[in-house]
């Protein structure tokens, strides 16, 4: 019962990430250089997971434009968090309560 509880937990977890991400994705201007194309993920470029948690996105200064999704707060493993020197404009989301 715990096992199946657990594992419940996980998939949730992994799900809400991949989630946030899709978000993250429909709400940037990603240059044509980055393959971000894949269903999951975990296999994107410059996406860092741990245990199918997002732990770091690390995109400074690779020509991203448009906005920073308010969900992307909801990776609640991400410890890095790099988007300097690109194009992306409006409100930074809060990343209170983030590990």
């Amino acid at each position: 019962m715990v096992l199946s509880l657990f594992a419940s937990l996980v998939s949730s977890q992994s799900s809400s990430d991949s989630q946030t991400m899709e978000k993250l994705k429909a709400s940037l201007k990603i240059p044509s250089s980055f393959d971000w194309s894949d269903s999951d993920p975990c296999k994107w470029a410059h996406v860092t997971y741990d245990n199918q948690r997002v732990t770091m996105i690390q995109i400074p200064s690779q020509k991203f434009g448009g906005t920073l999704a308010f969900d992307v707060k909801e990776l609640s493993k991400l410890k890095i968090f790099e988007v300097m020197n690109n194009q992306i404009g409006g409100p930074i989301p809060s990343f209170v309560g983030v590990s």
